[in-house]
């Protein structure tokens, strides 16, 4: 490694305004359930998919809230082990074209998330 310089391959936010302009509806589901916090900062969806595992495993949450994200969590979940996989490896093909899968997942959770 050398001395002066280093090498960072990362990914990063990159939203047209803000998360919540992006995602209004989960924007707003979060809020309610007290985790507008957490989207604040405008994280990438890749960072995002902790959000929705504290959220299926906080018993503090309301059980259909985290039953109506479960599903999306666990695609979510399989969708960034594959892509921190093809980040290591510097596989950025690969990377992009996981990503556009987790953006499509985030999409359909915007639709579906909707309120009651």
């Amino acid at each position: 490694m050398s001395k002066y310089m280093q090498i960072d391959v990362r990914i990063v936010p990159f939203y047209e305004g803000s998360f919540s302009r992006c995602f209004p509806k989960l924007f707003e589901f979060l809020r309610e359930i007290g985790y507008a916090s957490y989207v604040d900062e405008d994280r990438s969806l890749y960072q995002m998919v902790d959000i929705l595992e504290s959220i299926v495993k906080n018993e503090g949450v309301p059980e259909d809230y985290r039953e109506r994200v479960e599903p999306f969590f666990r695609k979510a979940k399989e969708i960034k082990k594959e892509a921190r996989e093809m980040l290591l490896s510097r596989k950025l093909d690969d990377l992009d074209k996981l990503l556009y899968q987790l953006e499509d997942l985030f999409e359909d959770l915007e639709r579906e998330i909707g309120y009651r």
